[in-house]
């Protein structure tokens, strides 16, 4: 008589890294994916309200004022419906992305990525600043994915970096030499080369030109006019715009090529 084998576990760490999906049946790792999302988005918001109370007292914005701001967070409340949205947002962002990307390392990387670009868009929305403390690491993320052979090939990214943060610049030149002012800042600039090193090169044109529609319309609700005037974040419309280009796919921005 054949004695039932038994399942065995893996031993080694590749065996540990091929299994990770069988450990986690999908849709209960999206439902825990959301929870764990809705805890982070409260922590980003937590640690934006920290940063914005640290930069009104700072001299100079730093990496270091970033580190304290986390550190801080714990104790900066807010508002608490702005808390809730924050949290429900990054909920269904980490859970859409682990029910399309599976529980893959990929997949958390992405998760991440997800939650620096809402706390970048939040501290924006703040302060009006976009620190290097993330913007870097996000875009070297992106390439470092990349080269590794995870989302898009390495010169995909490489060019999204380097037009992302053209494209702005060359905007910004031109803004400041017709105008005599500054139409976007340089962490702006920044921000669009980190989402070009994770989308690549094709969706930057639809991203900018979206984002300047996003923040258009918000100027003109908040002003109630078809003229306003002042100068708002930039960043969470690019972030916004981006979000568009992802959930939306290809079909919205090939008519550009």
């Amino acid at each position: 008589m054949n004695r039932p084998t038994r399942k065995r576990l893996p031993t080694t760490e590749t065996n540990m890294i091929d299994a990770w999906p069988n450990l986690f049946p999908l849709q209960r790792a999206v439902w825990v994916a959301g929870l764990l999302g809705a805890i982070a988005g409260l922590g980003v918001y937590r640690i934006a309200q920290a940063y914005r109370h640290l930069a009104l007292q700072a001299p100079e914005v730093d990496a270091c004022l970033l580190a304290r701001a986390v550190r801080l967070a714990s104790v900066r409340r807010g508002r608490p419906g702005a808390a809730v949205a924050c949290s429900l947002l990054s909920a269904g962002t980490i859970a859409l992305a682990v029910a399309c990307l599976g529980t893959s390392l990929y997949a958390v990387a992405v998760c991440v990525a997800g939650l620096m670009a809402m706390l970048l868009a939040c501290i924006d929305t703040h302060t009006g600043l976009l620190p290097d403390a993330l913007t870097f690491p996000l875009l070297w993320m992106g390439l470092a994915l990349s080269w590794a052979g995870y989302g898009i090939v390495l010169q995909e990214a490489v060019a999204g970096a380097i037009l992302g943060y053209g494209l702005l610049w060359s905007l910004r030149f031109a803004f400041l030499q017709v105008g005599g002012r500054e139409a976007f800042g340089l962490g702006d600039a920044k921000l669009l080369a980190a989402l070009g090193a994770w989308g690549g090169w094709r969706p930057l044109p639809f991203v900018l030109l979206l984002a300047c529609l996003l923040g258009a319309a918000y100027a003109m609700l908040q002003q109630r006019s078809l003229r306003p005037r002042g100068a708002y974040p930039f960043g969470p419309f690019l972030i916004a715009a981006s979000a568009c280009a992802v959930v939306g796919g290809s079909e919205l921005h090939s008519g550009f090529w």
